[in-house]
């Protein structure tokens, strides 16, 4: 879902058996003939996904906010021009204290949440089960985000435990890293052309226990 909602709470909802499919999918496809679908018009803010049991599916756990952060050609329905548009962002975003397991793809993603964004105390085992390339990472701070990750517990992701694609300063910290199949945190920065003039990361990274690293590195 998604639609122009903003300030809403999911709390304590189960999700299981969902096929190919997410278990919880939270954005706003761009529309030309929609204004609100842009992000120049409009932000769905104060999002909280809390205290949820999200179980087996093919796709991934919990996919929020939009991933295409450099836009999406779209054809005007008047002109028939392509347009560049940039879809909405997803500010203030709390995902905490879901347990997440079983999973084709990757286990907890956020994306396109500039400000005030927090990823905390949540539960994340067995995910990237299908061995997707780049679909295989326990919790994911994806490009045009920025959030502070900290006290999870990330257990048999196939990928890296904790992906962060976004900008400016960030905080990993109390989270406990076992058995990943590749780096245990992985960061990289992928400035978007919508905001070329935005930091780089800059990482505060204590505290993190990481049990059985891969041989390719801890972080």
């Amino acid at each position: 879902t998604g639609g122009w909602a903003h300030h809403i709470t999911v709390d304590g909802l189960k999700v299981g058996n969902a096929g190919m499919d997410n278990g919880i999918y939270w954005k706003r496809d761009v529309s030309y003939a929609d204004p609100l679908t842009w992000s120049s018009n409009f932000r769905s803010t104060g999002n909280h996904f809390v205290n949820m049991w999200i179980t087996r599916g093919g796709g991934e756990g919990a996919y929020i906010g939009d991933t295409d952060s450099n836009g999406e050609i779209v054809t005007s329905t008047w002109s028939g021009q392509d347009t560049l548009i940039y879809p909405i962002f997803v500010d203030s975003t709390v995902i905490s204290n879901n347990y997440v397991n079983l999973w084709g793809w990757d286990g907890l993603q956020l994306s396109g949440g500039r400000l005030g964004n927090e990823i905390y105390g949540n539960t994340v085992s067995d995910v990237g089960l299908d061995g997707e390339e780049s679909q295989k990472c326990g919790i994911l701070a994806g490009g045009n985000t920025r959030a502070n990750v900290y006290n999870n517990t990330i257990i048999n992701a196939t990928g890296n435990g904790i992906e962060l694609f976004g900008f400016g300063s960030m905080s990993v910290s109390g989270n406990t890293i076992t058995n990943s199949g590749e780096a245990s945190i992985f960061a990289n920065s992928y400035p978007t052309s919508e905001n070329l003039t935005d930091p780089l990361q800059q990482l505060i990274i204590t505290n993190n226990q990481i049990n059985n690293p891969p041989l390719d590195g801890a972080i």
